[in-house]
């Protein structure tokens, strides 16, 4: 069991880990075609079942320390409205990913970006990694600019590299070290 602690406080959302009674908050926000054609492996429409799976493989990682996915809880709505994670990707090189996703409703209201730092955050003094990646389909500005605006470095495109329905897009990575963070 981790040993960290998984309740993350920021001034306008709280991180915490996933609850099964989260359910049908995450299904609604993730039921929206704008976060499933942003997402590598999220199918659209987004069936319940798959939330549920989701839920159990968070708490399953968290177990095992692979990896935190947290719900994004704003501090005046109190319920999960999107998530946000990080991944162990290397331990030897202490490394990890991180990705998220938010509902529609909730966009444009500081939320992601604190969720982001407060991840990483955790990542950096807690988990001790080293550096830490994100990534972001090209035609994702809204993505590109929250990845650029919380201090990530621009390393490249993996070209063609995520097949999405029956598209190739590429992928535009970025990173950050541990020296780079400022929380």
């Amino acid at each position: 069991m981790s040993a960290y602690n998984l309740n993350l406080k920021g001034k306008s959302i709280s991180l915490r880990k996933l609850r099964l009674s989260d359910d049908s908050s995450i299904f609604h926000n993730v039921s929206d075609r704008t976060i499933t054609k942003g997402m590598g492996s999220f199918p659209y429409p987004f069936p319940m079942e798959r939330v549920h799976k989701m839920i159990r493989r968070s708490l399953y990682n968290i177990r095992a320390g692979k990896g935190y996915a947290l719900g994004i809880v704003p501090n005046d709505i109190g319920q999960v409205v999107g998530i946000v994670s990080i991944d162990i990707t290397s331990r030897k090189n202490k490394c990890g990913s991180v990705a998220y996703w938010i509902g529609k409703d909730y966009r444009r209201k500081g939320y992601t970006s604190e969720a982001v730092r407060l991840m990483l955050s955790f990542g950096f003094k807690m988990l001790k990694l080293h550096r830490i990646e994100i990534s972001h389909f090209s035609n994702n500005d809204a993505s590109k600019g929250l990845i650029q605006k919380s201090g990530f470095r621009f390393e490249g495109i993996a070209r063609k590299s995520v097949l999405k329905g029956k598209r190739w897009l590429d992928l535009c990575i970025y990173s950050m070290l541990q020296n780079e963070f400022k929380a």
